[in-house]
């Protein structure tokens, strides 16, 4: 397994958006869980991440409440899965359906003074998985070139960051004191 988290605002994760889709024919998928009655109105293609509504904006304290997506090269279906909850059918769409894919939870703003975190990440070790990762790790250390905790931190989110918005995984935690990322924290990586 993978993985590349960062904190971002929508301008920072377009920036890298617009360098994977220069460089990957990518098939840009909405992930869900729905009960399977539902399921028609939950599946959604875009075209490219410029067509995601509201990327960039969480819909809740931690990166688990936002939207998700699967990300896998365009020649590549993805499967969904049929399974229950009780005795409700229900339908699934996520990275975990096919090892070519990986899953991009963007974050990003939260209320007038929160960033959350966001993360790109395989759920399987396979050559095309890995590329997608690889080109989003690339792409963020070219456009960032800052980390925090092992998180690339985008231009923007800095800026925020510097004028005392919370870069955070979990807004609501009890003491953001030890969550919060602080700017003592912050390091250009070469």
């Amino acid at each position: 397994m993978s993985r590349v988290h960062f904190f971002a605002t929508r301008k920072d994760i377009l920036s890298i958006c617009d360098v994977i889709e220069q460089k990957l024919d990518l098939k840009i998928l909405r992930a869900f869980h729905v009960p399977a009655k539902q399921a028609k109105d939950a599946y959604a293609e875009y075209h490219s991440f410029r067509d995601i509504p509201d990327l960039g904006k969480a819909n809740g304290g931690n990166r688990k409440n936002g939207p998700c997506f699967v990300l896998v090269d365009k020649s590549i279906d993805v499967p969904t899965d049929n399974t229950f909850l009780g005795k409700t059918p229900y339908i699934d769409l996520s990275a975990s359906n096919k090892e070519e894919a990986v899953s991009f939870c963007p974050g990003g703003e939260y209320r007038d003074d929160g960033i959350i975190f966001g993360e790109v990440m395989t759920e399987f070790s396979c050559k095309e998985s890995e590329r997608i990762v690889r080109a989003f790790r690339t792409a963020m250390k070219k456009q960032f070139g800052v980390k925090a905790r092992s998180a690339w931190v985008g231009p923007e989110a800095l800026e925020r960051l510097k004028a005392g918005a919370r870069l955070t995984d979990y807004y609501d935690h009890p003491d953001p004191e030890i969550i919060d990322i602080k700017i003592s924290e912050v390091e250009v990586i070469k």
